[in-house]
């Protein structure tokens, strides 16, 4: 954070600051540079630097302190280099880099500060990590990882008591239970989540999608009209129709409401509708009530 990059820059007289983060394994990015870094780290001629760096740490898990910091492969225009690794509870996410061009800048003393420094500021990091994390488990569907419906519920009703309009699209898969009783129960959950990553595709960050129950799912469109719903519905319909293995088709009604005094209960009851429309009708439809 910046309070973390000023106590550092102020209390060495650091010339540049790198705070680099490490993503999980499976990520393609090696590492990221924060924001609060300083220029050097944001330009090309660091990466091999952080690279190396990044690479030494995981052979051994030590901090750094040089004074004339040497490496074969790389050209740095520093001397005076601190390391300092971010520990969780079972990893490195992140790495501290403080240079100076000057030989034998940093005391031992400062080098120890920043170290302590560093350790408190990573534990408040994974803490407020921790939290975050606690709060979307308690409304994040564990195997889709999309919202709860209650979590649904909860926005679409402050969104009907402050704004002046939006759609409702309830999906259900057309005969899931065939699925289940044909494949298994760990085949039928490896649709769904099929289903909830094509929904993630085609939903912005102000749309919310969840997972109803079962296999029904639900997008509230804060402001889209009907038009806009019904777009976003056959985009996902078709996809899904076209990615999934083995192959489902999902049933779809929708609902919108625009001016004043609009429930929960009609918007969801109107879509409901819908949805048994189109089932009626054939399966593999959209229906707008």
């Amino acid at each position: 954070s910046e309070s973390v990059k000023k106590h550092i820059i102020t209390s060495c007289n650091a010339e540049e600051l790198g705070i680099i983060l490490l993503p999980h394994q499976d990520m393609p990015k090696k590492y990221f540079v924060s924001k609060k870094s300083t220029s050097y780290f944001h330009s090309h001629k660091a990466e091999p630097f952080i690279l190396y760096l990044i690479e030494k740490l995981m052979e051994q898990p030590e901090p750094i302190l040089s004074g004339n910091f040497k490496a074969d492969s790389i050209v740095i225009p520093f001397n005076s280099v601190i390391v300092v690794p971010m520990w969780d509870s079972e990893r490195i996410f992140g790495i501290i880099i403080i240079t100076h061009a000057e030989p034998y800048y940093f005391s031992f003393d400062k080098y120890k500060f920043v170290q302590s420094f560093i350790q408190h500021a990573a534990l408040a990091y994974t803490n407020s990590m921790l939290k975050e994390q606690l709060r979307l488990t308690a409304i994040t569907d564990y195997l889709t990882k999309l919202y709860l419906r209650n979590h649904l519920d909860k926005k679409i009703d402050e969104h009907l008591k402050t704004e002046r309009g939006g759609s409702f699209i309830l999906l259900d898969v057309d005969d899931f239970k065939q699925i289940n009783d044909t494949y298994g129960h760990y085949v039928g959950d490896k649709v769904l989540i099929q289903i909830a990553n094509i929904i993630k595709e085609y939903t912005n960050g102000n749309e919310i999608a969840a997972r109803w129950g079962g296999e029904e799912f639900a997008i509230y469109i804060p402001y889209g009209n009907k038009e806009y719903a019904l777009d976003i519905a056959n985009k996902i319909k078709d996809k899904v129709q076209e990615n999934t293995d083995p192959q489902v088709t999902l049933s779809i009604g929708i609902s919108s409401w625009h001016g004043k005094n609009a429930s929960i209960k009609q918007l969801f009851n109107r879509a409901d509708e819908a949805l048994y429309q189109a089932k009626a009708a054939g399966k593999n439809l959209i229906v707008i009530n």
